[in-house]
């Protein structure tokens, strides 16, 4: 997928992780339908999986959130995980903050 941002990636991705039998559960309570829909529970397991190796292959780039939780406390994860990161970019350690800049 890299071939359509020029290579680029995000600083920052989230996966929010849920179980699969949540994750259909909650899909159900939520109306409307998709092509996806007739797929079984192997296929979403898979799909699970595959984000789930992206995640462990960039520790660095992705932070992976319990979804199973509360709507309430999925919020607070991930409000706490971009504070966090963003901490960093606006408030740099003095380190990094002598580096040079790329910017003119």
């Amino acid at each position: 997928m890299q071939f359509a941002t020029g290579g680029l990636k995000p600083d920052l991705t989230l996966l929010l992780d849920v179980d699969v039998e949540v994750g259909l559960a909650r899909r159900a309570h939520g109306g409307g339908s998709n092509r996806l829909d007739v797929l079984g529970v192997d296929f979403y397991q898979r799909v699970r999986q595959g984000y789930l190796q992206m995640a462990r292959a960039e520790p660095g780039r992705w932070v992976i959130i319990d979804a199973n939780q509360s709507p309430g406390n999925v919020q607070q994860a991930v409000r706490r995980v971009v504070q966090e990161r963003l901490k960093g970019v606006l408030h740099p350690s003095p380190a990094e903050s002598s580096l040079p800049s790329a910017m003119p």
